[in-house]
Formats: C-alpha cells, sequence, structure tokens
C-alpha cells in the first residue's frame, strides 16, 4: 500500500528499515529522498524513534511521540513548501487547524519559529467554532517559550475566540493563562500590552478567572498590572482562602465550596456544604444551626 513520500509528498512504498524494526512507518518514493531527509531523519531514525527499547518503549533519550514527531513534520513541511510554494497557512482536513496552530500545541518553540520564518500567519485561527489562534494554545498549554515566539512576531495578544463550543464568547489567551494558573505566560502577555481587564461575553475578566480558580500568583501579577478587583473576585477569593483555611483546621481535603448564592457553612458531620439562604434570614438559619450543634452555648 502506497503512502506519501516524508520528503516530496509523492505517492511512496519504500520503508526506512531502521524504523521498521522498531514499529515505525517512514515511507520515501525513492532513494534520493531518503538520503536528503537523512539530516533531519538521522535523529530519529530506529532506536530512537521509540527512546532505544524495540516496540515503543521509552528509555533514557527523546521518545519517539508528539514532539520528535512534529519536528519532523515542521520541516518536511517547510521543504516542501519552498520547492513547490504549498500554502505555509493551509488548514489541514479534518484537523481544522494550521500547522502552526499544532506546532504550538504539540511541537518546540523551534518548530513555531521555523513556520513562522517560512511565512506562517500566527494570527491565523482554526476554523472551527473554537476560533483558537496559535497564542491561545500556547497559553492553554502553558508554554511561556512559544508565546513569546508567537508575540514577537506579532500575535494578537488581545485577540477573543470562541470557548466550549460557544461562537464568540471572547476568551483572550490572557484569561485562558489565567483560568490555567500559567504565571509565566500571563506575564509575558502583559509585558506585551495585554488588556489585564478585558472581560469575555460572560464578563468574566482575567482576575475573577484567577480568583475562581485560586491562582494566587497570577493574581499577584494582574494587580501589579493594574486590574481592577470587583466585587465578585473578592467574593471569589473570599470563598478560596475560607476553603484553605477550613482545609487546614479539618486536616482533610474538602470539597469545593458552592458558588451559588447564599449563605454556606461546612458540615463536619455530612462532609458538605450547607447553603442556609440569603440575607438576615440566612444568617439567623445559619447561627441556629451553629447553636444547636454547640449545645445551646453562644
Amino acid at each position: 500500500m502506497k503512502k506519501d513520500c516524508t520528503t516530496c509528498g509523492s505517492p511512496a512504498s519504500q520503508r526506512c528499515k531502521p524504523c521498521l524494526n522498531y514499529g515505525v512507518l517512514v515511507y520515501y518514493c525513492s532513494k534520493a529522498c531518503q538520503q536528503s531527509d537523512w539530516k533531519v531523519h538521522k535523529k530519529i531514525c530506529g532506536p530512537k524513534s521509540t527512546g532505544g527499547a524495540a516496540g515503543g518503549g521509552r528509555g533514557p533519550s527523546r521518545p519517539w511521540g508528539l514532539f520528535s514527531f512534529c519536528e519532523s513534520m515542521v520541516q518536511n513541511f517547510i521543504r516542501i513548501h519552498a520547492r513547490t510554494g504549498l500554502d505555509i497557512n493551509m488548514v489541514a482536513p479534518g484537523n481544522n487547524a494550521t500547522l502552526l496552530s499544532v506546532a504550538s500545541e504539540e511541537g518546540s518553540a523551534e518548530d513555531v519559529r521555523a513556520l513562522i520564518a517560512a511565512g506562517a500567519d500566527v494570527n491565523k485561527a482554526s476554523i472551527c467554532e473554537m476560533g483558537f489562534t496559535p497564542l491561545h494554545i500556547a497559553a492553554q498549554r502553558g508554554s511561556e517559550p512559544i508565546a513569546r515566539a508567537l508575540i514577537a512576531a506579532g500575535a494578537d495578544v488581545n485577540k477573543a475566540k470562541a470557548c466550549d463550543g460557544t461562537p464568540g464568547s471572547g476568551f483572550t489567551p490572557l484569561i485562558i493563562a489565567a483560568e490555567f494558573g500559567f504565571e509565566p505566560v500571563a506575564r509575558a502577555l502583559i509585558a506585551a500590552g495585554a488588556d489585564v481587564n478585558k472581560a469575555n461575553k460572560f464578563g468574566v475578566t482575567p482576575m475573577r478567572m484567577a480568583a475562581q480558580n485560586g491562582h494566587e500568583a497570577v493574581i499577584r501579577a494582574l494587580v501589579a498590572a493594574g486590574a481592577v478587583e470587583d466585587e465578585k473576585t473578592k467574593a471569589e477569593q473570599h470563598r478560596n482562602a475560607m476553603g484553605q483555611l477550613l482545609q487546614r483546621l479539618s486536616g482533610r481535603s474538602l470539597p469545593a465550596m458552592p458558588r451559588a448564592e447564599g449563605i454556606h457553612a461546612f458540615d463536619p458531620r455530612t462532609g458538605e456544604w450547607v447553603n442556609f439562604g440569603t440575607g438576615t434570614d440566612g444568617m439567623e438559619a445559619m447561627m441556629k444551626t451553629q447553636k444547636d450543634r454547640s449545645g445551646g452555648r453562644e
């Protein structure tokens, strides 16, 4: 069965024998193409393709996987682009993303810089409803080197994307970095001019996202950059602080404090949070319950 040549993309049936012995299929259409690819391929050929163990085992060297595969794929694509004029920004069928987006998720900063040098568009988003740009992907992955490489090439640090299948929900790279707690990426974005107060379509700012997920280092970076701390953000920080305090006092992991409106208290007998309602009635209900548990003592 013919596959595409690793070097030129033509139909190919010849395979690299050292790689084949380790269960890795690398195709070439001719000996000339195999020799042409050797400078790149020798780094991952044969036992190096599986980290030194036949059958895909992992050894001390870098295993065959996303990173080594992406490196080889990028170099091959750039060679084909240079020879044939193949669009460096083409969207892969069934993937809905450019190779730069793939490299931002699975490759290295070197892969990203190589594609940029070949003309890759750093702001081209995926064509599905998610609307990821390479910088959104780097922020979600938490890769500061890739984020900085994209920023240096002109990536839009304030470009909003769709998220969770909701078109136009407006998540910026900074909101994503804040959600996952990637402080170095957040600082790189802030230094490049990211708007620290830009909210998504649901009104969630980077500050509130970081507070919801308890990422104090990101919160400090945002505050230092002038982020506004609204009331909902303060409530999230208080909720997280209370949860951490109760966890230390009880000496065990506690379930997350509910975000539903109301006055909450932790019941150590059931291991659950109790919502007593809002306002004065909620406060009186909580105090009465606590008094009953203490045997009537104030």
